[in-house]
């Protein structure tokens, strides 16, 4: 490569890198949840809104006000707090224009927040300023008493697809006196049908013990009863055969007959009628029932 395509290749690059915006730092508080079980990382949402200045918390809000924040507090990660933006708005690469707030619904994000600044070609949280407005808003005050709703609703989100009976078990138990939603008698019913369904498959698990014991016992006293003269049936292990009738490949077990002509213990002599070679000894045990 000659000096000046070098230099150029250098350019290029260097061009790339100044435009390319930085990763925003990930966030301490989701970093601190993960360590936590999923029941335990719920948020609490709350609003902060800016009026001429001051900044006031109140549990609803409007997100497609631009002078309108919604954060959640999270009571396991010492009720620290993080923006709580539609679905893809931390990830939202920022353009020109971009930090204007439409009407749209879902258009809140990190471009249009006042909670971010410009740092280093990057839109960043200002934390700071968030735990200045928390402090001032009250707002950890007024979301603590909300806690308990907020943590039901978690673990009811944890166990709401689960057929785990202990889970289930254990939810209805700790909130059998506390239900705000409504979600214990249906919880109950879906447990009773579990509960049914394990019951019908344990039964079934019993019957077919049954019926391979029986089985099995029927054929040691099918073997016992053998005798020379006898004719005996032996089935091959499955095979796989073309039909040219359905034209598609099926499994089939062929059936070979023969006939005793002398026993030695478990071993049987026999005499084939369809396969070779035509005598051979065979074990008993290999013998189909009639």
């Amino acid at each position: 490569m000659n000096k000046l395509a070098l230099t150029l290749a250098i350019s290029v690059t260097l061009a790339g890198c100044a435009t390319k915006p930085k990763p925003h730092p990930p966030s301490p508080v989701k970093h601190q949840l993960q360590s936590l079980p999923i029941e335990q990382r719920y948020g609490i949402p709350i609003y902060l809104k800016n009026t001429n200045g001051t900044w006031t918390a109140s549990e609803v809000g409007d997100i497609n006000n631009s002078n309108t924040e919604r954060v959640k507090l999270f009571p396991k990660a010492d009720w620290k707090a993080d923006p709580d933006f539609p679905r893809g708005g931390w990830d939202t690469t920022c353009k020109p224009g971009s930090e204007v707030r439409s009407s749209k619904s879902g258009d809140y994000n990190r471009c249009n927040s006042r909670l971010f600044v410009n740092e280093d070609g990057n839109r960043i949280l200002d934390r700071s300023l968030l735990e200045r407005i928390l402090a001032q808003t009250g707002a950890v005050e007024m979301v603590r008493g909300t806690e308990p709703l907020w943590q039901y609703r978690a673990r009811f989100e944890g166990i709401r697809n689960t057929t785990n009976e202990v889970a289930i078990k254990a939810f209805i138990d700790t909130y059998s006196s506390y239900d705000p939603d409504h979600v214990i008698k249906p919880l109950q019913a879906r447990l009773t049908d579990i509960e049914r369904q394990a019951m019908q498959r344990r039964n079934y698990a019993a019957q077919e013990q049954e019926r391979i014991a029986s089985r099995q016992t029927r054929r040691e006293e099918y073997v016992r009863s053998l005798k020379i003269g006898d004719t005996i049936v032996v089935k091959s292990e499955p095979v796989v055969k073309y039909s040219e009738e359905v034209r598609t490949y099926t499994m089939r077990s062929l059936e070979y007959r023969g006939l005793i002509i002398d026993i030695k213990g478990p071993l049987l002599y026999v005499q084939w009628q369809n396969r070779e070679p035509r005598m051979e000894w065979i074990p008993a045990s290999s013998v189909s029932l009639p």
